[in-house]
């Protein structure tokens, strides 16, 4: 997520340069729900699984506070940003440690995709004398928020028996795009419909456990 830390950075910066003092929280982390349904089948380099995937993260930052020279609160905002991922890929079984339950595989992948996003920024602007300036939400446009990645991963697949399993994949996300966010109310009226875009990186490390379930 590095692109949105620069941004945050940058926007640090230039507010020092002009006297305000601000607190602008990074996204070092969020809460991921993955679901995959794939397919093997056997070939000449072995076992391969195609697979469809739908992601779920949960980005929530902490509350954003920018500060007036005089020490007065000038900007208080709270981001809630929540993105979904549909992705196609395979994985290939590099190494079967087992022939009989309990099975133990190493598997390597990768997928490709769309992510959309929907979320919202809520908060307060003030004037120097503190008083309240206006009241804002502004909500992501879904369908203008729309950009591809995709993920490389490593895992480890452990199954009981042919209906229960469990798996841990590390690997890295790619997920570099823009977000349109369009301001939907503000008690400054001349404020509503204004839209902006944003850089947003969801780009990273991740780690994940979970449940393989076998159907057929």
């Amino acid at each position: 997520m590095t692109k949105w830390n620069n941004v945050i950075d940058n926007s640090t910066n230039e507010a020092a340069a002009m006297g305000f003092r601000s607190v602008f929280n990074h996204i070092n982390n969020s809460f991921i729900f993955s679901s995959v349904i794939d397919n093997g089948f056997n070939s000449s380099i072995g076992k391969i699984n195609l697979y469809f995937k739908y992601e779920y993260l949960s980005i929530l930052t902490k509350e954003d506070i920018e500060y007036w020279p005089n020490g007065v609160l000038f900007y208080n905002s709270t981001n809630e940003i929540r993105p979904s991922y549909f992705g196609l890929g395979g994985k290939h079984q590099i190494i079967n440690f087992s022939t009989v339950y309990p099975k133990f595989y190493l598997t390597v992948g990768a997928d490709f995709g769309i992510f959309f996003t929907y979320g919202f920024q809520r908060g307060n602007k003030y004037l120097s004398d503190g008083s309240l300036y206006y009241e804002y939400e502004k909500k992501f446009e879904i369908d203008k928020s729309i950009f591809v990645g995709g993920n490389v991963e490593l895992g480890l697949n452990l199954w009981f028996n042919d209906r229960l399993g469990i798996f841990i994949n590390g690997g890295y996300r790619i997920a570099d795009g823009s977000l349109h966010t369009n301001m939907v109310s503000c008690t400054d009226l001349t404020q509503i419909g204004t839209k902006e875009w944003w850089n947003m990186d969801y780009s990273g490390l991740f780690v994940k456990i979970g449940l393989l379930i076998g159907i057929i």
